[in-house]
């Protein structure tokens, strides 16, 4: 079984902000986190009325470019806001994810990948990033599962 998303995740309060300002629905998890969705169409209307048009992504990631970049920053002044990025079959694949607060990146990319072998939980790219969102594991599972991010395996 496949998993690929590329979403926002951040405080129910800061997602909800960015959904509505760009006409979207956001998914609320648990822990006071929501995610949403960077569909292509999002990602083209960020990128269509940002001045940014560089669509080179930064690397390990799909689609995070300067604009999409750029609107990390401007929405972190209001919260911790992350991104991230999976691409998973079979149990092989990678995570890309990265994490803005105060409108500044505060730590470098964080990215992994099962290429070579199952990696251990803690040193996943997003479980790095759940923890410094507050996540807390529930006993047994990781801070990923903890929310749930595994029923979301494909973006709709």
């Amino acid at each position: 079984m496949g998993h690929k998303i590329n979403a926002f995740l951040g405080c129910d309060s800061t997602i909800n902000r960015l959904a509505k300002n760009w006409s979207r629905n956001s998914i609320q998890l648990s822990q006071g986190l929501s995610m949403l969705f960077l569909t292509d169409n999002l990602f083209e209307d960020i990128v269509r009325l940002s001045n940014l048009k560089d669509e080179v992504s930064v690397e390990h990631f799909e689609s995070l470019t300067p604009a999409v970049f750029s609107l990390l920053e401007t929405y972190s002044h209001n919260g911790k806001i992350a991104y991230f990025e999976t691409d998973y079959f079979g149990g092989v694949g990678e995570q890309s994810a990265v994490l803005f607060e105060n409108g500044v990146q505060k730590f470098p990319i964080q990215y992994t990948n099962d290429f070579g072998g199952q990696k251990n939980d803690e040193e996943r790219a997003i479980n790095f990033i759940l923890k410094e969102l507050g996540v807390s594991k529930l006993e047994g599972q990781d801070e990923f599962d903890s929310i749930k991010l595994y029923s979301y395996r494909q973006m709709i």
